[in-house]
């Protein structure tokens, strides 16, 4: 995220050719956790210093980066929320953006590096006279003195929103379209949307948990392939919206919403792999660069090629982070 100089960034450890057999998937460690073994032959160390040489440093360096983050959190219903659902929702918006630390959240995530904003809304309507707009038929109500929008929408259209199969906000057009009138109510304050379901739990149609869809980015070097690009322009936005994340359910305390969101601040600089020379894709498999993007604590991941898994699911969004990622050290968005 460019959060600290290249003097802080830990060098990365990362192995290839990783392989595992079935006794080594089901070792158990003396703790009683699942503990699983990994034959590697190859295990190779990774430099900033290295890494600057080969693809440039990170522009803007730590010294200019962004550090303060304005966003929105939208919950996409086919029924008005009860007060009860309300209240319970706005307490997970802000325990996730709250500045204290708290275990899981944004603060804690970057260690008090950068804060987000997510209580803004009312202050960003184009129109303050009233907290609620209709536009093509769906109801937004800015919510809990703007910590939340939600957005009303027929039984329907809610069906195509929920069903995976069809996926409506994955289709480009869609979603672009949706956009335009998020951006008819709301001035273009925000750097990311967070838009949910109201479901309690993920739909079975859906092959992910959370998905990010890249709008725009200006950050340069440090990566094999360039990194700056701006569509925002098809959205409504003038080159403030960077991303936005989809989750079909309502987890964004329980799901992999940073996961999610460090994906902005991806980079492709090793071609990381799985077991059985499987690409990790746009995640750091068996490397030390954890672990919002996978990889594994150092520590677990050492000469022995023994390694126990961070999470292996990633319904869970509680992870922790090394400097590495600080930096801007997770790899470009994949299958997620």
């Amino acid at each position: 995220m460019g959060l600290i100089p290249p003097s802080e960034v830990e060098d990365i450890v990362y192995f290839e050719d990783v392989t595992h057999t079935t006794d080594g998937w089901n070792n158990i460690c003396s703790d009683g956790e699942w503990c699983l073994i990994f034959l590697s032959t190859s295990k190779k160390t990774l430099p900033i210093t290295q890494l600057e040489q080969n693809y440039g440093k990170r522009g803007p360096d730590s010294s200019q980066s962004q550090k303060s983050f304005n966003a929105m959190v939208m919950m996409i219903s086919k029924t008005d929320l009860t007060q009860s659902e309300i209240d319970d929702f706005s307490d997970d918006v802000n325990y996730f953006y709250n500045a204290s630390e708290n275990y899981g959240n944004f603060a804690w995530a970057t260690g008090s590096r950068a804060s987000l904003t997510l209580d803004n809304l009312t202050n960003s309507l184009i129109d303050s006279s009233d907290t609620s707009y209709t536009h093509n038929n769906r109801d937004y109500k800015i919510l809990d003195n703007g910590n939340f929008v939600s957005v009303l929408i027929s039984d329907s259209e809610y069906s195509n929103w929920n069903d995976g199969n069809i996926n409506y906000i994955y289709t480009t057009g869609n979603r672009t379209s949706f956009f335009e009138d998020v951006y008819k109510i709301f001035n273009d304050d925000f750097d990311f949307v967070i838009i949910l379901h109201n479901n309690d739990s993920l739909p079975s149609t859906f092959s992910y948990y959370g998905l990010h869809m890249p709008v725009s980015s200006s950050i340069k070097g440090i990566s094999k392939t360039s990194t700056t690009f701006d569509y925002s322009s098809d959205y409504g936005s003038s080159g403030k919206l960077k991303f936005i994340i989809h989750m079909p359910y309502n987890g964004l305390l329980s799901g992999p919403t940073l996961h999610e969101i460090f994906h902005h601040w991806g980079n492709y600089i090793l071609d990381s792999q799985f077991t059985n020379q499987q690409s990790a894709g746009s995640h750091w498999g068996f490397s030390s660069a954890c672990c919002q993007l996978g990889g594994f604590e150092k520590s677990k991941l050492n000469q022995s090629s023994t390694a126990r898994s961070v999470h292996s699911k990633k319904t869970d969004s509680q992870l922790e982070i090394s400097k590495s990622s600080f930096y801007d050290m997770d790899v470009l968005n994949y299958e997620d």
